[in-house]
């Protein structure tokens, strides 16, 4: 943990976005989040190209510093079935793996809905011990409870590497 040598505050800093899907009064609505040390960047009105024949979790391909990169759709990854066709912003967040591949960064571009927000933790919020309601739960390293729903954090190494 960080301190800000002007503020002494702690730089721990998460992004969150609202997934499309929500469950209802038995699971809420449901965010994915993310450390600032994983979003590379965040775009917005940038063309997503489909890609015939390609898994229902790859929304399409874009271009992001001259590098033609995957647009991944998480909800697709975990295999949480959308609520209708989702009301996606024209924002894409580019995310980035820690683990180096042949001295790279895996990278990826997420398409969102729009109200994404940066938050200080820690967040008051409860570790929960089943999440059987996430289909692909191996790539989740951890859900909790909080106050607005559901927060899901993802094993970006395992989505970003196609494990």
């Amino acid at each position: 943990m960080k301190n800000d040598p002007k503020t002494g505050i702690n730089d721990r800093r998460v992004l969150i976005f609202p997934s499309s899907v929500t469950f209802g009064s038995s699971v809420g609505r449901v965010f994915f989040l993310f450390s600032l040390t994983q979003i590379e960047d965040i775009l917005k009105e940038t063309p997503v190209v489909d890609v015939p024949f390609s898994p229902s979790y790859v929304q399409g391909v874009s271009r992001w510093r001259n590098q033609v990169v995957p647009v991944l759709s998480l909800e697709g990854c975990l295999g949480l079935a959308s609520n209708g066709t989702p009301d996606y912003s024209e924002r894409l967040v580019m995310v980035r793996s820690g683990v180096s591949f042949e001295g790279r960064r895996r990278r990826s571009l997420l398409r969102v809905l729009s109200s994404i927000r940066i938050l200080t933790l820690p967040i008051p919020c409860a570790p929960l011990s089943s999440v059987g309601w996430i289909p692909n739960h191996y790539l989740v390293r951890g859900v909790y409870k909080w106050e607005e729903g559901y927060l899901v954090v993802v094993h970006l190494e395992n989505i970003l590497s196609g494990r």
